[in-house]
């Protein structure tokens, strides 16, 4: 039987947090469009931790109000925040030690970066369910035990430790080019796109794009670039 407690304390607290993180977002991505990125070691880690955080808190609330939360439920969502704090700090510490001399990972930052995956893992199970796991982990399984499959499937192979590194501690991994994409480009897009729908600018954006292409042939699909292009 799962014992139940009121977490009205915890409710009270999570929207002032989550908007504060959402402010903070918003915020970095007006930085990033006007100033572009300060450190990229610093950025991708930092957004990796506050994302997933945050998305933590998110599901977490849509969880908890109006209801009981189950003690365990809140035991294991704090030892997750916890993880990713940590592991994204480590990225942070470790990747700019390597930049300045020869750094070999130990055990306990292999350990650490294995808590934050598994933290980053179970949310993502969480918001998008169990098929991208599965596809996450048979590629993770293939690249380790790659070696031992037949014909063309099989390649040179790579240790659990080297194949870990590369995922976590690296540019090639979960802190790789597609983050990089997301921080720089789809990021600013989404908070301006955002700011353009609440102010009610992007329906006078689509009016004036209207306004040049309705004698054209195809002026529904002329406004929309055009529309795109004003922004």
């Amino acid at each position: 039987m799962t014992v139940k407690i009121p977490i009205s304390p915890v409710n009270g607290i999570l929207p002032t947090v989550l908007h504060i993180m959402r402010l903070a977002t918003v915020a970095l991505a007006f930085y990033l469009a006007g100033f572009g990125t300060f450190d990229e070691v610093i950025v991708r880690g930092g957004i990796v931790g506050i994302a997933v955080f945050g998305l933590f808190l998110e599901v977490f609330e849509k969880d908890g109000p109006g209801r009981q939360a189950s003690k365990t439920l809140l035991f294991w969502t704090t030892i997750l925040i916890v993880a990713t704090i940590v592991a994204s700090y480590f990225f942070i510490i470790r990747y700019l030690e390597a930049e300045i001399a020869i750094y070999e990972f130990t055990q306990a930052d292999r350990i650490i970066g294995v808590c934050g995956l598994v933290a980053l893992i179970e949310i993502t199970r969480r918001v998008y369910g169990l098929p991208l796991i599965l596809v996450c982990i048979a590629v993770f399984a293939y690249a380790v035990f790659g070696r031992n499959l037949p014909g063309i499937l099989e390649h040179g192979g790579f240790s659990f430790a080297d194949t870990f590194d590369t995922v976590w501690y690296s540019f090639d991994g979960v802190y790789g080019r597609a983050l990089s994409i997301v921080i720089q480009v789809v990021l600013i897009f989404i908070v301006f796109g955002a700011v353009l729908e609440s102010t009610g600018a992007s329906a006078v954006l689509l009016k004036i794009a209207v306004s040049f292409t309705s004698r054209l042939r195809g002026g529904p699909a002329h406004a929309a670039v055009v529309a795109s292009a004003m922004f």
